[in-house]
């Protein structure tokens, strides 16, 4: 049976959704709460939300191996970069920044979760997505050493 999305799609697709339950999440916030502190823009953040966007696609696209990494990166770079610009926690400029250092993490969390995917796959393990969501846990507490840098200053 052919697929609908390509990987590429996949991925751009999981991660605008995630982007977009949190933009919607914060123009909440700030409608609602205008004295609400909101975070600051990390890698750490830029991390969790790539983890939580490749999970997602795991369970609802799989994968079949293949990955345009130039074509998922510029989709992911421009997602980051719509997200930061229309929420208007950035100006354009600064939203940049922000895509392509999302670009940047988001394949490095591409990367690494598709070598942990392929090693799961060749293991007897019996429950791959639960082994696959905890190693993407243990992934965000390995980055959270870079919590203290912002991508904006």
């Amino acid at each position: 049976m052919k697929k609908l999305l390509s990987p590429a799609a996949g991925h751009a697709v999981c991660l605008a959704v995630v982007l977009m339950i949190c933009s919607v999440a914060l123009i909440v916030i700030k409608a609602f709460l205008p004295a609400f502190i909101l975070p600051r823009i990390t890698i750490t953040l830029l991390v969790m939300l790539s983890l939580v966007a490749l999970v997602a696609e795991h369970f609802l696209f799989g994968s079949d191996g293949t990955t345009q990494y130039l074509e998922t990166g510029l989709l992911a770079a421009a997602a980051f970069w719509m997200m930061t610009w229309a929420v208007g926690l950035a100006t354009c400029a600064d939203a940049g920044k922000v895509g392509l250092a999302g670009g940047v993490i988001y394949l490095l969390c591409l990367l690494v979760f598709t070598a942990m995917r392929s090693k799961l796959d060749s293991s007897p393990i019996r429950h791959k997505g639960a082994a696959l969501t905890l190693a993407a846990a243990l992934l965000l507490l390995a980055c959270q050493s870079l919590a203290g840098l912002p991508i904006l200053a």
